[in-house]
C-alpha cells in the first residue's frame, strides 16, 4: 500500500481506503452531474474529512476530490507537512486556485472550500479560513462530468486520468466529498463541529445540501450511498471490502 488519505465519516468507526495501485475510484452518475453542476454553479461548499497517514508515498498532484474541468483538490507532499490546494475553474479561462500549506500529516482534519460568483472563493482548515481571493463575478463552467473521489476522469470511458495526462494519481484513503450551500462563518465552524463529523441533514444548511457520499461500513464497495436524498449515490471502481477499514486510533 502507497500513501493513504482517509475522510473522516459521520459517526462511524471506518472508512474507505482507495489504492492508486489498483486505481480505486468512486465516481457519480453521469446522468445527474448536470443537475448538480447547475445547483452550484453560483455558490457553493466542499466539505470532506481525511488523514493522510502514509505521507512518503503521497505523490506531486495526488487528487483528493473532483469535477473534472470544474472543481480539483489536489495534494502535494513535502516533509513534514502537505499542500492542498483547491481550484475552480470558471467561464472559460479563469482558474481560481486557493492553497494551504503545512497541513499535519496521521491527523484527522476537515476542509471546506466555499465560493460566490458575486464574491470570493475561500478554503478553510479545521474550521479556520486559510486563504481567500476574489471570483469577480466569474460563475462556474459547466460540463456533465460527474463527481469523482480518487482521481480526475477524461473521456466518455471514464478512465483514470495517469501521468501522461497531466496528472499523477497516487493511492488515497477517503471519506467522501460533501457539496452544500453553506457559507457563513458559523455555518463552516458547525461543518468542523469542534473536531466531530456531524449528521449533515441536520446542518443549518441542510435544505442546500446537494450531495452527501458517507463512505464508511454503511456502504458496499460499489455503491456509495447519497445520504443528502437526492438520489445521486456513487459507483465504487476497483474497491473491494477491504477497502473498508478500521479508522486511526481515538478517532
Amino acid at each position: 500500500m502507497g500513501y493513504c488519505m482517509i475522510f473522516r465519516p459521520r459517526f462511524n468507526r471506518k472508512s474507505f481506503e482507495f489504492d492508486g495501485a489498483t486505481q480505486d475510484v468512486v465516481r457519480g452518475s453521469s446522468g445527474t452531474a448536470k443537475a448538480l453542476n447547475d445547483a452550484i454553479v453560483n455558490t457553493g461548499t466542499i466539505s470532506f474529512w481525511f488523514n493522510i497517514h502514509n505521507p512518503t508515498a503521497f505523490a506531486a498532484n495526488s487528487y483528493l476530490s473532483t469535477k473534472p474541468s470544474v472543481y480539483y483538490c489536489r495534494g502535494t507532499y513535502a516533509a513534514p507537512t502537505v499542500t492542498l490546494t483547491n481550484f475552480l475553474y470558471t467561464g472559460t479561462v479563469t482558474t481560481v486556485s486557493l492553497g494551504i500549506a503545512g497541513v499535519s500529516v496521521q491527523a484527522w482534519h476537515n476542509i471546506v472550500f466555499t465560493w460566490d460568483s458575486a464574491a470570493n472563493a475561500c478554503s478553510y482548515l479545521d474550521g479556520v479560513k486559510k486563504v481567500s481571493t476574489s471570483m469577480a463575478g466569474n460563475p462556474l463552467r459547466t460540463n456533465l462530468e460527474p463527481w469523482v473521489i480518487g482521481s480526475p476522469y477524461y473521456g466518455a470511458a471514464r478512465t483514470p486520468m495517469r501521468a501522461n495526462n497531466f496528472s499523477i494519481w497516487n493511492d488515497i484513503l477517503s471519506d467522501g466529498g460533501v457539496i452544500v450551500g453553506a457559507k457563513a462563518t458559523g455555518e463552516i465552524a458547525e461543518l468542523y463541529n469542534d473536531g466531530i463529523p456531524q449528521d449533515l441533514n441536520t446542518h443549518s444548511a441542510a435544505a442546500n445540501l446537494q450531495l452527501w457520499w458517507g463512505l464508511n461500513e454503511k456502504d458496499s464497495p460499489t455503491v456509495i450511498t447519497d445520504l443528502s436524498g437526492n438520489a445521486q449515490n456513487g459507483i465504487g471502481r476497483n474497491l473491494t471490502t477491504a477497502a473498508i477499514v478500521q479508522t486511526t486510533p481515538g478517532f
